[in-house]
């Protein structure tokens, strides 16, 4: 590395970071048409090539890492049509 992207002090160290602005990433901010934040659906329409299914619902996949949830809490999300991945057994059954 360059001295000017690091720099050594005793026994430690530390990088100096550029900091990223909107104009140097190509993610950019859209403004929206939206009058406010609840005309904002977030179910969506997705459908799948192999199998060819349909679903639809919020596109939001929540983990259970390390035992934060129980098994109730991935079969109250099925009410709100959010998906679950959860790859742990708890109490004895395989929750996949």
């Amino acid at each position: 590395m360059s001295d000017s992207l690091s720099c050594t002090r005793k026994s430690y160290t530390y990088r100096k970071y550029v900091k990223l602005g909107f104009k140097n990433t190509p993610i950019q901010p859209k403004r929206s048409e939206l009058k406010n934040r609840s005309a904002f659906a977030l179910q969506r329409h997705l459908t799948f090539k192999h199998p060819d299914i349909c679903w639809s619902g919020v596109p939001a996949i929540s983990v259970n890492m390390d035992i934060v949830g129980t098994l109730n809490i991935p079969e109250e999300r099925v009410y709100f049509d959010i998906l679950t991945a959860s790859t742990q057994t708890l109490s004895g059954r395989l929750v996949a």
